[in-house]
């Protein structure tokens, strides 16, 4: 582990974090001896460069590759360490070094709110305990469901809490974090013509965005990102309200396979809930 993290201190030094870890730069062999060997930025460099301005920007980015290539490295030998530790093991499984994760999802990611506390939230539910997916346009229902699995009182991490500011990066690391636990999740709202458009969307966007082609709810992307990554499965229903239950590779689950779109037609939304086994019967479409 000792080894992981020195190399990720490394490379995390040498590159650029708007480099995504999955971006590769392109390397042109030389073609005469002598010719200093470098990588080409993808416009290529401008003419007129002196020697040593083509040898600094070939090195740049050959760092920037290296980079992404060594927290791919480090993404990999620590993913088979799942539930990850602490923090740094968290950052280096999930790419958490990457440019991607430091703007997390366009351009209302919280630059610096990795997801570790969502995720290590997720981790303090007791055994045996029951997530809490919930809609804000619903508070009324979610109130109901605390009544009747916890008497009022639900213990801690079984209700999505960010710890800072709000993105569906962060979202679904708390997901990850209830796979890894193995905790089943209830859905205290249906998923209806309603609960699946952003509450924001409806108080703040124009008549023709208030639809999950542009805002879909945080509610629709979590059920489609705990379903879609097949990890989770449909149980048995509790209280009139369905329950997604962990399949046994939700243990090794990455934070990659519950990322969702920002929005999607609702005919599609149906058809992928529908293909889940989840019950559609409010969605319209």
């Amino acid at each position: 582990m000792g080894g992981c993290i020195s190399r990720i201190s490394a490379a995390h030094q040498a590159g650029d974090d708007r480099i995504s870890s999955h971006e590769q730069v392109e390397r042109r062999p030389a073609t005469t001896r002598g010719t200093i060997r470098q990588a080409s930025a993808p416009n290529g460099l401008p003419p007129g460069r002196s020697l040593a301005e083509r040898t600094k920007a070939a090195a740049t980015i050959q760092a920037h590759w290296h980079g992404g290539q060594q927290r791919d490295i480090n993404a990999s030998e620590a993913q088979g360490h799942a539930p990850y530790r602490n923090e740094t093991h968290y950052k280096m499984a999930t790419n958490g070094y990457s440019g991607e994760a430091l703007h997390a999802d366009g351009p209302h990611g919280p630059r610096g709110n990795n997801g570790w506390l969502a995720y290590a939230w997720a981790h303090t539910a007791p055994r045996n305990s029951l997530a809490l997916l919930h809609s804000f346009q619903r508070k009324d229902k979610l109130a109901e469901a605390k009544q009747a699995l916890y008497n009022g009182a639900e213990p801690d991490g079984v209700i999505y809490a960010p710890n800072g500011t709000h993105d569906m990066r962060v979202n679904s690391a708390w997901m990850l974090g209830l796979a890894h636990n193995q905790t089943p999740a209830v859905m205290t709202a249906e998923l209806d013509d309603v609960t699946v458009v952003r509450s924001s969307a409806r108080n703040h966007a124009p008549v023709e965005e208030q639809t999950t082609d542009s805002n879909l709810s945080a509610l629709a992307r979590e059920v489609v990102g705990m379903t879609q990554s097949g990890h989770f499965r449909v149980g048995d229903p509790l209280h009139e309200m369905q329950v997604l239950v962990p399949n046994p590779s939700a243990a090794k689950a990455t934070l990659n396979d519950f990322k969702t779109p920002f929005g999607m037609p609702q005919d599609e939304l149906k058809r992928k809930l529908d293909d889940a086994g989840l019950n559609t019967s409010g969605l319209s479409g």
